[in-house]
């Protein structure tokens, strides 16, 4: 961890760009986003969450298959950290990242499944609360990443050392409150995100309507 207080802006880019190529030559970390991106695809395509009060016996199975599925690669994970020698070979390389790839795309599909099934009930009236995030996800990803490594990183304050288990609680708790209030603020104006809006004019190769109109907010309202 020293080693990223003390570098700069443009050494810690230098390295997250020497990673990036090796990330992309790399089979399981092209498996965990292609299997997201066709477990996306497929739930759309299905209707799976739209239609979750027909599909609960499907995500109840998908809850269990895939949290059980999960654990094993978690297993794995754990295994190959515990067991590999000094020198870490293809192989335990191989084992380590399979294990963290297989059990996020598993895990990911137990969350789904579980806030569906959330849906259906009472806790939507909580979940609700959540959906402005939702409509920045793009832009709140990209938002973390720039205050986190400026908080974290030498080129900014540096306090990477200085963040225990329960400060890190403490900084996600309130960066997440306060891009949830930001989300409220933000789509009261414009109609999406400021980056989910560059995203979308770049795919229809145009323009689109950034602000709301202030007889649409009067009509809101």
């Amino acid at each position: 961890m020293k080693m990223f207080i003390i570098q700069s802006y443009s050494e810690i880019l230098a390295y997250r760009l020497s990673l990036l190529s090796k990330k992309l030559w790399q089979p399981t970390f092209n498996f965990l986003i292609l299997g997201l991106f066709l477990f996306g695809v497929y739930f759309g395509k299905k209707k799976l969450i739209n239609e979750a009060g027909k599909n609960r016996e499907t995500f109840i199975k998908l809850i269990a298959i895939g949290f059980f599925i999960g654990m094993v690669f978690n297993v794995l994970f754990i295994w190959a950290m515990i067991k590999m020698p000094p020198e870490v070979g293809t192989f335990w390389r191989f084992a380590i990242n399979l294990g963290t790839s297989g059990s996020g795309i598993c895990f990911t599909l137990v969350y789904v499944a579980m806030i569906s099934l959330l849906m259906l009930g009472n806790a939507k009236r909580f979940l609700y609360w959540f959906a402005p995030v939702r409509r920045m996800a793009l832009t709140h990803y990209l938002l973390q990443s720039l205050i986190g490594t400026w908080i974290l990183y030498g080129y900014g304050f540096g306090l990477m050392t200085e963040f225990n288990y329960k400060l890190q609680l403490i900084f996600v708790i309130c960066m997440f409150t306060a891009q949830m209030l930001l989300s409220y603020w933000w789509l009261a104006r414009y109609r999406f995100g400021p980056v989910e809006w560059l995203w979308r004019s770049l795919t229809y190769r145009q323009l689109l309507p950034f602000r709301i109109e202030k007889k649409e907010m009067a009509f809101v309202s």
